[in-house]
């Protein structure tokens, strides 16, 4: 007569491993995204914070260079940020428009200036999507 008690040994390791496996894929997985979305938040922390700089940076030149009127790329810190053409003229209603990048993430920022020369006044700072 067989007996199966070989069977109904192995058959809850079996079951049991297959579980501790089921959990750890899992663990594994949920890690990997975390990692993964604080990669891109730094990202876009990172390109955000070029934007701001290079908005900082255009308002300046504004200030200080008669006809500024954008156009280029700024390098800070090794990373290259662009100032886009400025639209108006004169010393009121400017609007900047400067942009981020790091890899293939893009942020933008507007600024809207109503007055360049001092006392110098921004309506309106904040980042655009396009």
């Amino acid at each position: 007569m067989l007996t199966n008690k070989g069977f109904a040994a192995i058959t809850p390791v079996i079951v049991i491993g297959a579980l501790i496996l089921t959990l750890a894929n899992g663990t594994v997985l949920r890690v990997r995204t975390q990692i993964l979305t604080g990669i891109k938040n730094m990202a876009e922390e990172k390109a955000l914070g070029l934007a701001n700089a290079c908005a900082e940076i255009a308002i300046g030149k504004l200030q200080t260079i008669f006809g500024y009127n954008g156009n280029e790329m700024v390098t800070l810190a090794g990373i290259i940020c662009e100032i886009l053409p400025i639209t108006g003229s004169g010393n009121h209603n400017r609007t900047v428009i400067t942009q981020g990048s790091v890899g293939s993430t893009i942020k933008k920022i507007r600024v809207i200036i109503t007055q360049i020369s001092f006392p110098t006044k921004i309506s309106s700072w904040g980042e655009i999507t396009d």
